[in-house]
């Protein structure tokens, strides 16, 4: 009829989650950074939810932001990733990504992508969550920020697997940032 109308909503679609073990399961510790991949997250920041077990929504954590572990992480909430922070008490479980106007997707579900569960675990792994400047040449300088990064061996590579080139010239190296 001519009062029907119908309206296109895009909402929240995740397609992977960072970091991956061999088995391909998301995975980390408390308190490491991890990265939601995806589409239509928006740029208004909304929430990140540790489901744990999905039929039970007393053992749900909301995940905290890198900003909170250093300032200059900044760029956390994008349209097509977010980059959270594994908050303590989270059991493995499913992923939520809830937008700013509430409309969700879940890593458990058949919309988009279907993720295996994050599984908590012992790992403990430095989190980048900005790189300035974000391109450029051999022996340009560059700034990284994030956190963890105190761990031995201090290195960094550009690339990976077999063919990732180190960097060299490090000026200055703190738990949440490095400067080469």
């Amino acid at each position: 009829s001519s009062g029907d109308n119908c309206t296109c909503v895009k909402t929240p679609l995740i397609a992977w989650v960072s970091p991956l073990d061999a088995a391909d399961t998301p995975n980390g510790a408390v308190g490491n950074f991890i990265t939601i991949g995806g589409r239509y997250f928006g740029t208004t920041v909304g929430q990140v939810i540790f489901m744990g077990d999905p039929n039970n929504a007393g053992d749900d954590k909301v995940a905290t932001f890198p900003n909170l572990v250093n300032p200059l992480c900044t760029s956390y909430w994008q349209d097509e990733q977010i980059i959270v922070v594994v908050p303590g008490g989270a059991v493995s479980g499913p992923i939520k990504v809830i937008d700013n106007k509430n409309y969700y997707d879940t890593t458990d579900n058949n919309r988009g992508a279907r993720i295996k569960d994050f599984s908590i675990n012992n790992i403990k792994r430095p989190g980048l969550c900005d790189i300035n400047p974000n391109s450029g040449g051999l022996a340009d300088r560059f700034n990284l920020q994030g956190s963890g990064f105190n761990a031995s061996p201090r290195s960094v590579f550009f690339g990976n697997g077999a063919g990732a080139i180190a960097a060299n010239d490090i000026a200055g190296w703190t738990n949440t940032a490095v400067n080469a």
